[in-house]
Parts: structure tokens; C-alpha cells; sequence
């Protein structure tokens, strides 16, 4: 039996947040997260902001494309992103 998963991202681009297309680096990661720090990928949607930290700090909801793992988005918070210019 052939199991299918759908996915659920959006490709639009928030207010605020880095471009779409932007190439950036996991610079924080957590135990659990799928990719560590130094991973690369490319931003194909955003949300936000979705807090406000300490009244000043903006904080988005990013999909992205991870280099290794190519056409499966995961959300990503900006804070744990750093983009590469």
C-alpha cells in the first residue's frame, strides 16, 4: 500500500520578512531539529510576525527549502536563521 503525506506551507511573503529566494544558515538549533547548525537552504515562504519578543524583536515563521533535503519545506523561526549575502 502506497502511503501519501500532504504538506502544507505557503509560498507567499510576509510583510517584514526576508525576501523569498534568500539563501540562508541555520545558526541555532535545538536537539530535535531536523537540520543542525551550519545547514544552508532557501526561503520559499514566510508568516509573521508571529511575536513580538521583549516589545522589539520581530519574530517570522520560515519555509525552506534545506540543501539536503530538497522540495520538503519546514518552518523555521528567524531566529534560528541567519541570511547569506
Amino acid at each position: 500500500m502506497m502511503v501519501k503525506k500532504i504538506i502544507f506551507c505557503t509560498r507567499a511573503q510576509a510583510d517584514g520578512a526576508w525576501p523569498n529566494g534568500t539563501i540562508v544558515e541555520k545558526c541555532e538549533a535545538d536537539p530535535r531539529d531536523a537540520h543542525p547548525t551550519g545547514a544552508r537552504g532557501k526561503i520559499i515562504g514566510s508568516l509573521g510576525p508571529v511575536a513580538e519578543y521583549e516589545g522589539h524583536i520581530m519574530v517570522y515563521g520560515y519555509f525552506v527549502h534545506w540543501d539536503d533535503m530538497p522540495g520538503l519545506p519546514i518552518m523555521t523561526v528567524s531566529w534560528k536563521l541567519r541570511p547569506l549575502l
